[in-house]
């Protein structure tokens, strides 16, 4: 899941983040071509959770932490996520 979604459930207002942490890749970045031939990469954009938190090789942390197996016969992250889903709907 996208690490920008991520960050504005984790403020806690629209659900609950279920999984494992996201890769943390929290930057935009582009090449330029020299006139030379060689190519210079640069950060042209930071990311940053709506709280202002920045993501960038940190990732962001579910709220209940599931691996998928690679041997999984079933997709294990998504039953949990149903049963949270269902879980929050019962607490309204």
């Amino acid at each position: 899941m996208c690490g920008l979604r991520n960050g504005g459930i984790m403020i806690g207002i629209i659900g609950a983040i279920v999984g494992t942490t996201t890769f943390g890749k929290g930057i935009v970045q582009n090449t330029f071509q020299l006139s030379d031939g060689s190519v210079v990469k640069l950060t042209i954009a930071h990311y940053y959770t709506p709280l202002g938190n920045d993501i960038h090789k940190v990732g962001i942390t579910p709220d209940v932490e599931v691996e998928l197996p690679d041997d999984a016969t079933s997709d294990v992250q998504l039953e949990k996520a149903l049963e949270v889903v269902k879980g929050l709907e019962s607490a309204e």
